[in-house]
């Protein structure tokens, strides 16, 4: 396993301390208990998988969930672009993101990197010309000025690789930990389904006991790697500094 996918188990194991912790909130009728149970059997597949995983190889579940998380972060501030300037129709490319299907994943990226990342292939290839840059350039600027984070678009780029990366290594390892590398993957997928499911409900459990809900929120959370550097020779990173603060009125 690598990193990713360290921090999604411990993800889940801090989920599973949460309801051990807040035990008495929850009936024994409750629904909730059959997600902890899925999630407890998700945890002990893992960390029994994880001891016959060949150590070449790594999962894709923690790439794809970070690239739905770059989705959901541009899609939302593409949204507050729109609401604020009134621009019917802005967020409209941002605003199809995809189920957990790779395929599709894969070709959404694509399409946010060719509206958003400078193409600095050579123009006769392709490439972008000084005009299309300068758009994509205030297309940006407009992203960043929602509070976006500044690395947005090459986070974006680097997680799009990693999935292409991890494909091609994996596809030239050799057999042995395939089936242990599957089982993670299907269970760190299982227990991010487990998330989705389990969000509405302890938001609804805990409207009115907000220090409740924000231990859960601290405890569903996959946090993202602290600082993610440049390689030396990629060749479409947006390198563009955010726009200066407006000068304060005199």
């Amino acid at each position: 396993m690598n990193e990713r996918d360290n921090r999604r188990l411990k993800r889940a194991e801090n989920m599973l301390t949460f309801f051990k912790n807040h035990s008495a909130d929850f009936a024994p009728t409750s629904i909730v208990h059959e997600h902890i149970n899925n999630i407890t059997e998700s945890v002990a597949l893992i960390i029994a998988a994880r001891a016959g995983q060949n150590p070449n190889r790594v999962t894709k579940a923690s790439v794809l969930d970070a690239l739905l998380l770059d989705f959901k972060r541009i899609s939302g501030t593409a949204r507050s672009i729109e609401l604020r300037s009134g621009e019917t129709g802005f967020a409209v490319p941002y605003n199809s993101v995809p189920d957990r299907v790779e395929k599709d994943i894969k070709a959404y990226a694509d399409s946010l990197l060719k509206l958003l990342e400078d193409n600095n292939a050579p123009i006769a290839d392709g490439g972008d010309t000084a005009e299309q840059k300068a758009a994509k350039a205030a297309l940006r600027a407009r992203f960043l000025q929602h509070e976006i984070s500044a690395d947005f678009v090459t986070d974006l780029r680097r997680d799009r690789d990693a999935l292409d990366e991890i494909n091609k290594r994996n596809t030239t390892e050799v057999q042995e930990g395939t089936e242990d590398t599957a089982t993670i993957t299907t269970q760190l997928a299982a227990i991010s389904k487990e998330v989705d499911i389990l969000d509405p409900i302890l938001g609804n459990k805990y409207e009115t006991t907000p220090e409740k809900l924000h231990a859960w929120e601290r405890a569903s959370r996959v946090e993202r790697d602290p600082k993610r550097g440049k390689k030396p020779d990629d060749n479409n990173n947006d390198d563009t500094p955010p726009p200066a603060p407006p000068a304060t009125p005199k």
